[in-house]
């Protein structure tokens, strides 16, 4: 699993936050005053060699002015003040040399003396009006196109103040990079924030040791991030994504893990107002999901994360060894679906499950059939007290039981128990 330690730390002035990701040590410390040779200036239009603020490189250069830094890193500054990025893409084939902030290459947005600020990259997908759920369809993965294309070779890289709007994806790895810092932007109206596409016979795309933090989504089909194949040591954090219920594009998961994706950490993130209804069949299952974690991932943690709106779950846990830290679920289908044997929730509270529409009864915890919850001081909470909802809705199947322990916390009564046949669930105060 992966291990996180709050202690901080001072050399100097410069704070260090601490922080283990599997066996990578990452330090957050001010970025290193870099001399003029290391530093190349971009602008959408530019028509100069990126030396200095006064003669910028085009946009469509970003790759090279990136290439010409990397043996030593250095800064690839976007000016702010000569309009909109966009709408062709950036393909990255290059990065930094090391994983320290010497050696990394920093892409950020940029007043011309070189101060913080942001710029954005606009592209053509259709706009939503949100909230509330869509009136436009969108015309499926080939709606909107692309921010930036890491390819190989882009790795040691930092992305921070580039802030998307319209696009299908911010950002999408092609290919099996590492080291890489998502950081401070906003995307409004995407399919994805990142995307990692499928391993192909030829490439296999299994990226590692990133970290995304500090980024607000706002209108959003598909996923926030969705990590598949081998992807590994990533950690989340301070990040917030908010559907605005967009519907046209089947369907909505927050956070997304599929095949062997493992040693994933989220901290403080929230995901809200996934939606879905299925061609507004009332009988159909809704799906829409905060959190999807799929069976063959592992070694998942959350810590101090949020989940509302969604018209399924709030958590729907698959994967193995999920951890769940002191997280609040509400105002979902079923605020909590745990279905593996190594299940476990600390200190987490849920409050008022709400049925949307569609199939199958709310509650604030399902437990599959196959599965078993370790439930340590739980707390739960209604709206409306006179509607009994199920605190523990435990199903079994034809060959298993699912079962759940509550360690502390409330106790339900039975009423509020919903047993399959076979199934148990025991209070240990």
């Amino acid at each position: 699993m992966p291990l996180f330690s709050d202690l901080n730390y001072k050399i100097g002035s410069a704070q260090l936050d601490k922080a283990y990701l599997g066996t990578t040590l990452i330090w957050s410390r001010p970025d290193p005053v870099r001399p003029a040779s290391q530093i190349r200036w971009v602008s959408p239009d530019g028509t100069g060699d990126g030396t200095d603020a006064s003669k910028p490189a085009p946009f469509s250069a970003i790759n090279s002015m990136i290439a010409a830094l990397t043996s030593t890193g250095g800064e690839v500054r976007l000016l702010n003040n000569a309009g909109t990025y966009g709408p062709t893409r950036a393909d990255i084939k290059a990065g930094g040399h090391a994983a320290t902030p010497e050696g990394r290459v920093l892409v950020r947005g940029s007043t011309p003396t070189g101060g913080a600020a942001h710029v954005e990259f606009v592209s053509h997908r259709t706009v939503h009006v949100g909230p509330g759920p869509t009136d436009v369809t969108f015309e499926g993965v080939s709606d909107g196109g692309q921010g930036f294309m890491l390819f190989a070779g882009a790795n040691f890289l930092t992305f921070r103040n580039i802030d998307f709007r319209n696009v299908q994806n911010a950002f999408v790895f092609n290919n099996t990079l590492h080291d890489i810092i998502f950081e401070d932007y906003t995307v409004i109206n995407c399919q994805r924030n990142i995307q990692v596409i499928d391993t192909t016979s030829t490439v296999a795309v299994d990226p590692y040791n990133c970290t995304v933090r500090r980024t607000v989504v706002r209108g959003c089909s598909k996923s926030d991030v969705r990590l598949q194949n081998n992807c590994h040591d990533w950690l989340f954090e301070d990040n917030f994504c908010d559907s605005e219920r967009q519907t046209d594009d089947p369907f909505f998961m927050g956070y997304f893990l599929d095949g062997t994706a493992h040693n994933v950490t989220f901290r403080r993130c929230e995901v809200i107002n996934g939606h879905d209804e299925q061609g507004g069949d009332p009988l159909a299952y809704w799906n829409g999901d905060g959190w999807s974690t799929e069976r063959g991932t592992y070694d998942i943690l959350l810590e101090d994360c949020k989940a509302s709106g969604h018209t399924d779950a709030g958590y729907d846990m698959k994967g193995v060894n999920v951890r769940m830290i002191r997280c609040d679920a509400r105002d979902n289908k079923r605020n909590f679906r745990v279905w593996d044997q190594t299940s476990y929730m600390q200190d987490c509270t849920s409050h008022a499950p709400f049925k949307r529409g569609g199939s199958n009864t709310p509650a604030h915890i399902w437990v599959a059939g196959s599965g078993h919850l370790a439930n340590h001081n739980f707390n739960w909470t209604d709206d409306d007290l006179s509607v009994a909802l199920p605190v523990y809705l435990i199903d079994s199947t034809s060959t298993a039981a699912g079962s759940a322990d509550q360690y502390g916390g409330m106790n339900p009564p039975k009423e509020r128990l919903k047993l399959s046949p076979n199934t148990s669930f025991t209070y240990h105060p």
